[in-house]
């Protein structure tokens, strides 16, 4: 029908044939030869039971279910003609698709599954009362059964709740003779891991008013049951999924989780065991339905209540004295046969009723919050009331209640900080005060009271930094940190002692340090850095428990079975605890299991480490272990690389424990371990202390291979052999490397042993070894030095065989350029000490360094090959140190002369061409003039005047004063037009710049209005003149990447081109400006002397002009510096504009992307572009000045 009661078809609701999903028969073998499972072949030839028609007491009535699509719909009917009860599916077009298989006793409760997988009912067996499962092509899949006996029941009603994860049983008594006594029962079910488990008993009616007329859960809120009584009342009840477990902090904590199912909770303690549900370690039975189990707060955090549902509760506690049969507790686990029980059993202390308080199903959120005190809420109306019980030998009593502003929804309790939090229906959250029992409003470290903004099924309490926190985590995934919301996608949460364990939506598992701050926490949650804090896991997982001092993190699968996973934050807790605690074995064995670099060892806590090395020694005391240890060594500090501890709370390490100038770290560690080592058992760590010399930086083979030829002349018994020894040094070194150390020792019975234990033929080491030993000592070890190329002792060892290898020995020094070796081995002034230093010396002369060759020459007394060299390096001084040494005459003195002068001009070392011309030529004229060439106005007028050369100054310093002086004014104007034509250019290119950042910014908030518009995977842009931009520095980015050497050398010679409209105009303005301020300041020192030699030769007019255009240069370019380059080398001054701002409410995803690249690429251009942007310096004072030639008289 419609919605408005109008008939689409209408047919009959018993039809003859199967429906659309029949079943077709392809005739694959008879059925005597088919598999029949544990029946066996008897059962092809058993004759089929009847199927019994519906039960007596069954209404007759038709029940109709549909799918959660609405596509189908199953409708359960009793057959007019067999009086059986079948049920079939249909499609909403009313055609029928499939009919069940015939099932006796069929009942009339029926429920579609919403998520469209399973057809549930009930079926009455002879011996038992089954909850039965159908598909939707009519075959029965699965079943469970009833806590009920037979006939004692009658199931009225089945109901999936929204989500299809909860099952609602709603049965009554059956037979009573007085209907005042029968009850009501809704009983709830959850599958895990293929075991129904019967979580809640939710309602009893013990009265005929409260027997039950309806059940239905909430078409919404999914976990919100409803119940209407026969009397009229309507009770709704929520539920939340919580996962009880034992909360200890200590080692002694079992980690604990129990499990209700109906009458027993599964109990398993994780620290010692993992064992996969439905299966659990023990099983704990009682005389009623469980509707809550408690653990207690610390110390002894393995004890638990169970609250029953008759009005009791059931203490258990651990003890010595435990006897499982007497408790009720059985060992479940490997099915209880031949199993070692290795945990502790919980023993039974007593149930007890609860005095002093109305007990029934509305009371609920149980905390045990000291050993002796209890703490629940009851509903009563539109608001909760909290009772306080107190736990003693007696029994359990009520001591206090208070009232409550709300209905409670959550609870939580602080294992660290022992508060207690109370969450309200609106989200306001109560402390209780464990002592006083008062109750107030929950307020943060600053007196703020805290609220969450929607209600949390899930509170725990915990402290970051010092500061208390209350985490709460909503049905909706949403966490929240004393009421700010830090996640939206979290799963689960867990504590441990030194993490905020979190599940999330993209399936990973976030460990976040409690030692960091609070407001760190959303940076933490969202970072997207994959570091040890982050653990991939399998989709849907959710935590269990975490395993307190350890690294076990428990996890189920949606599909129901259990994992226990270590993530590397929790490991290296772990490690780190444990060598704080100085126990080396235990976190050497943690590192061994999780594949821990060792480093961690000695880089946690080098001081601790050093201090107690032969504790690490004697705590693990195996060679294995040890020499594992040993070979993962490395330089690295892998508290810096690795292994970052991001709480910052382990930086025990010093400069001094790290190891510095010629010992490393791993030296350090090698000869302390070593130290250790031999004073505790040097025979039974003989290997370890082999690989403490093999490990260095710079190997000690020859001392390795030395303790084991000394072990091979001294065996002892019980020690182990020398060909042990061996064979383990072979492991750890290259057995070609292991031969050229023991040869290098000249001990050939140690070549022999070496030798003996590799692969070489002695074909080819025994010949060579036999020509050894005929040598004389020197030599062979010099032979034995220049195999293994070792050139510098081969070469002492090669001086030390006397004159008779001398030739042997130069043309060895010569072939290894062991020059400066050699010379150290033989006395100075020897025959052999000067032909070395000959050798060297045409060595260093082919290598075209003269100065030092002919040093070499003067040593070896060749002073005409040192005198060329000198030459040839235009030392003249030396040249004529050489020459007085060759005894030249006057003539060859001044030819020398000549041709030095020659050199020196051509060098422009006109000071010195002068004094050579001066005191080797005797040629004063010619001095003079090159004094002059050189600019040297003073010392050439000086000269003139000393040896009567006046004559000179009107032929040679007159014309070159005034041709130096109109040079200076040319040069002054040419550099003056060529500044003030850059500054203008350079104003033009920072107005044009700064007018494409205002359209820029202007742009950018015109797209802000539409940006909402967008998605966050929009291709739209923000704006076209940001995406350009990113276009090219992509591209330029890719073009630079290809370059060769060759053309980056070139590119960067011409990065700073002046070329108008060039991409770093601005920055080659400033260059060039630079250049011409320095040639200015450059040029003051020149114009100072010059302005003093015109005014010697009485040049007053040109000396006036050169000195007032010089000045006015200076004064003009120091008043343009400021603007070019203004004070701090702000990036407007530097001709760079700022980049927009990257975030804020006129931001695109575009413009942060471009900000970013803009920002990346101004840091990597800043270091090249900070001498540029500088200013020069410029000396402003008048100094230089003569007064002489000021146009004013004045001061």
């Amino acid at each position: 029908m419609t919605k408005d009661f109008d008939p689409i078809s209408e047919i009959s609701i018993h039809p003859e044939e199967f429906g659309e999903a029949q079943p077709i028969t392809v005739g694959w073998g008879k059925k005597e030869t088919q598999f029949h499972g544990t029946a066996g072949k008897q059962a092809a030839l058993a004759n089929p039971q009847p199927i019994e028609s519906a039960l007596e007491w069954d209404d007759r009535k038709t029940r109709i279910s549909w799918r959660g699509d609405g596509q189908y719909f199953a409708v359960s009917t009793v057959s007019s003609n067999d009086e059986r009860r079948r049920i079939r599916v249909w499609s909403r077009d009313c055609a029928l698709q499939a009919t069940s298989e015939d099932v006796s006793r069929l009942e009339q409760a029926l429920s579609w599954k919403p998520s469209g997988s399973l057809i549930v009912s009930s079926q009455r067996k002879p011996n038992k009362h089954n909850i039965v499962f159908f598909e939707s092509n009519g075959l029965q899949h699965g079943e469970f059964t009833l806590p009920f006996v037979t006939d004692e029941v009658k199931v009225q009603e089945v109901a999936w709740n929204v989500d299809s994860t909860v099952l609602a049983v709603w049965c009554e008594d059956k037979g009573m003779a007085d209907e005042q006594a029968m009850k009501s029962y809704v009983l709830l079910y959850a599958v895990g891991n293929c075991h129904w488990y019967r979580k809640q008993c939710a309602y009893v009616g013990d009265t005929a008013a409260d027997r039950i007329a309806a059940v239905a859960w909430d078409s919404e809120l999914e976990l919100v049951l409803h119940v209407v009584c026969r009397d009229g009342r309507l009770m709704s009840s929520r539920y939340t999924w919580q996962t009880t477990s034992s909360k200890g902090l200590s080692p002694e904590d079992l980690a604990s989780v129990a499990v209700i199912d109906g009458s027993r909770v599964l109990l398993t303690p994780f620290r010692t065991m993992v064992v996969p549900p439905p299966m659990c370690a023990f099983s704990v039975s009682l005389p009623a339905f469980v509707q809550e189990v408690v653990f207690a707060p610390p110390p002894l955090t393995n004890n638990f209540m169970v609250i029953l549902a008759d009005q009791r509760i059931a203490l258990y506690e651990y003890g010595a004295e435990s006897d499982a049969k007497d408790s009720g507790v059985s060992v479940q686990a490997a099915g209880g046969n031949g199993f070692k029980v290795k945990s502790p059993v919980p023993k039974c202390r007593g149930i007890y009723s609860v005095s002093g308080v109305e007990f029934s199903h509305a009371v609920s959120h149980f905390l045990w919050i000291s050993p002796d005190t209890l703490i629940c809420v009851s509903q009563r109306g539109r608001r909760d009331r909290l009772h306080t019980l107190t736990v003693s030998d007696a029994g359990v009593s009520q001591t206090g209640s208070v009232e409550l502003d709300g209905r409670v929804v959550a609870s939580g309790i602080g294992q660290t900080t022992g508060s207690v939090a109370l969450e309200l229906h609106d989200g306001s959250l109560l402390r209780y005060g464990v002592q006083t029992g008062a109750v107030s409003a929950w307020t943060d470290a600053r007196g703020l009271v805290v609220a969450l903004p929607r209600p949390c099924a899930h509170l725990e309490i915990c402290a970051f930094d010092g500061e208390e926190v209350v985490l709460g985590l909503s049905e909706r995934f949403r966490l929240y940190a004393n009421g700010v919301e830090v996640a939206n996608n979290c799963t689960s949460l867990a504590l441990h002692a030194d993490f905020l364990l979190l599940t999330t939506h993209a399936h990973a598992c976030r460990c976040i340090s409690l030692r960091s701050r609070l407001q760190e926490l959303p940076n933490s949650l969202n970072s997207q850095v994959n570091d040890d804090s982050l653990r991939r896991m399998e989709r849907g997982s959710r935590i269990v428990t975490v395993v307190t001092d350890d690294s076990r993190l428990v996890l189920q699968m949606p599909r129901g079975n259990v994992e226990a996973i270590h993530p590397r934050a929790l490991v290296l807790s772990a490690v780190r605890r444990h060598l704080d605690r100085l126990e080396f074995l235990t976190a050497l064995l943690i590192m061994r299991k999780h594949r821990i670099n060792m480093n961690l060892i000695y880089d946690h806590a080098p001081p601790a480490f050093l201090a107690n090395v032969g504790d690490f020694v004697r705590q693990i005391d195996n060679v294995n272990y040890i020499n594992l240890f040993l070979s993962d060594l490395r330089e690295e500090d892998v508290t810096e690389t690795m292994y970052v501890d991001q709480s910052g709370r382990h930086s025990n390490k010093t400069s001094q424990a790290r190891g510095s100038g010629k010992t490393g770290k791993v030296n350090l560690i090698c000869d302390a371990v070593r130290s250790a080592l031999e004073s505790c058992d040097s025979d039974k760590f003989f290997l370890c202390i082999l690989a403490t010399h093999v490990k260095k930086e710079n190997s000690e083979l020859d001392l390795a291979l030395t303790r084991i030829k000394e072990l091979k002349d001294s065996p002892t018994p019980g020690r182990v052999t020398a060909d042990d020894a061996l064979k383990f040094l072979l492991y750890l070194v290259d057995v070609n490397e292991l031969f050229n150390v023991a040869l290098g020792t000249y001990d050939f019975e140690l070549v022999m042993i070496v030798a003996e234990k590799s692969q070489k033929d002695p074909k080819e080491y025994l010949p060579f070894l036999n020509n050894l030993r005929k040598m004389e000592r020197n030599f062979q070890k010099f032979s034995i030095d220049k195999y293994l190329k070792r050139y510098t002792s081969a070469v002492t060892h090669l001086v030390k065989c006397g004159e008779k290898c001398f030739n042997e020995c130069l043309e060895f020094v010569s072939d290894h350029g062991l020059y400066r070796t050699a010379l150290r081995l033989y006395s100075h002034g020897s025959k052999q000490y000067m032909e070395v230093s000959r050798i060297y010396a045409e060595h260093l002369e082919a290598e075209r360094t003269y100065e030092e060759a002919a040093m070499m020459f003067c040593r070896c007394h060749d002073y005409c090959r040192a005198l060329t060299c000198f030459e040839k390096c235009v030392g003249w001084r030396q040249v004529f140190c050489m020459a007085t040494k060759l005894e030249y005459d006057q003539e060859k003195m001044i030819h020398l002369a000549e041709r030095i002068t020659h050199q020196l001009k051509e060098r422009r070392q006109f000071c010195d061409a002068a004094l050579v011309q001066l005191q080797y030529a005797q040629n004063t004229e010619e001095a003079i003039v090159l004094l002059i060439q050189g600019s040297q106005w003073a010392e050439a007028l000086r000269l003139m005047h000393l040896y009567n050369h006046t004559d000179v100054a009107e032929t040679h310093l007159k014309p070159a004063l005034l041709e130096q002086h109109a040079q200076l004014l040319s040069a002054l104007q040419r550099d003056g037009e060529r500044f003030e034509r850059h500054r203008a250019r350079l104003r033009a290119v920072r107005d044009e710049k700064h007018r494409a950042l205002y359209d820029l910014e202007e742009n950018e908030r015109r797209n802000a209005t539409d940006a909402d518009l967008f998605s966050d995977t929009s291709s739209a842009s923000g704006a076209s003149g940001t995406s350009d931009a990113s276009s090219s520095r992509s591209s330029q980015y890719s073009r630079t990447s290809s370059r060769t050497s060759k053309n980056r050398r070139k590119a960067a010679r011409k990065k700073y081109s002046l070329k108008e409209g060039s991409q770093f105009e601005d920055l080659a303005l400033l260059e060039a400006l630079t250049e011409i301020v320095t040639t200015l300041d450059n040029s003051r020192d020149e114009i100072t002397s010059l302005l003093r030699a015109l005014v010697l030769c009485a040049y007053d007019a040109e000396a006036e002009s050169l000195q007032e255009t010089f000045d006015r240069c200076v004064k003009h370019t120091a008043g343009t510096l400021s603007e070019i380059w203004p004070a701090g080398g702000s990036d407007a001054g530097a001709g760079t504009a700022a980049p927009p701002p990257a975030l804020g409410p006129d931001s695109t995803v575009n413009s942060i992307v471009a900000a970013m690249q803009d920002k990346a690429k101004l840091s990597i251009v800043s270091a090249a572009e900070l001498a540029v942007k500088m200013p020069p310096k410029l000396r402003a004072d008048d100094l230089w000045k003569l007064k002489c030639l000021q146009l004013s008289d004045s001061n």
